[in-house]
């Protein structure tokens, strides 16, 4: 799997999506999930750490809108339960500018929807802060058709 989004969350590390080689793409797909005739998907699984530096990759079941298959989009965690979604891109319907966050005490995917949004784009960061009493969230760099 290549290009796929991850943070951790609480003390779970999270992985959503990516692309693999379409000619190596046997294997099943987790219930609910799916993925394009290039390779992207929206899978998502959770790596929990064990003792003595071992742990399990698990499949995570989750409800709600799920974002589409998608490679390079920029996930960041918001607290110790949320996480945000954005852009990426598909071989289907190319950049995105959608958002989404992942609720992962409900284990629950919401898109959320802003006034004016970043251009689509794909390969770019997303980080959120704390600034003068607000959460706010940057976006930075990517990469789309538009962009030299």
């Amino acid at each position: 799997r290549e290009s796929c989004s991850a943070c951790a969350l609480d003390s779970e590390f999270v992985v959503f999506g990516g692309r693999t080689d379409p000619s190596l793409h046997n294997y099943a797909l987790q219930e609910g999930a799916s993925s394009t005739p290039g390779g992207t998907n929206n899978e998502i699984y959770m790596f929990t750490p064990e003792n003595e530096g071992r742990g399990a990759w698990l499949i995570v079941e989750l409800n709600g809108t799920r974002p589409s298959p998608r490679c390079g989009a920029a996930m960041e965690a918001i607290d110790k339960n949320r996480a945000i979604l954005h852009g990426g891109w598909n071989d289907i319907s190319g950049y995105l500018d959608d958002f989404f966050l992942l609720n992962f005490r409900n284990k629950t995917w919401f898109p959320v929807e802003f006034g004016r949004v970043p251009s689509r784009r794909s390969y770019h960061t997303i980080c959120s802060f704390y600034f003068l009493g607000t959460n706010c969230l940057l976006l930075i760099g990517g990469w789309n058709s538009d962009m030299h």
